[in-house]
């Protein structure tokens, strides 16, 4: 039979610089402004702005999720594992 060990401290390790590079994600995609104009094609690229960022909070939510369900699935295939070795080490 082949055995799976789960190296926790590597995976939970890895999780959280991904959770990093996520939190430091920037929505903004306005590095300057000028004024205000009243072009409308201003308009319609201002409105593609907001659109986009709030895609990216939306994005950033659902990763974040992820990551934190991910990790409390890791910490339970660490938890079953660990009962799985006492059971095995438990005398009979």
């Amino acid at each position: 039979m082949t055995n799976i060990k789960l190296d926790y401290g590597m995976v939970i390790k890895q999780l959280e610089e991904i959770e990093g590079m996520v939190q430091r994600l920037e929505g903004s995609l306005s590095c300057y402004s000028v004024g205000v104009n009243q072009f409308p094609f201003i308009e319609q690229w201002d409105e593609r702005e907001d659109s986009i960022n709030q895609l990216v909070r939306q994005y950033k939510e659902e990763v974040l999720k992820s990551i934190d369900d991910t990790k409390a699935n890791v910490q339970l295939i660490k938890d079953q594992d660990e009962a799985i070795k006492r059971k095995a080490e438990a005398p009979v």
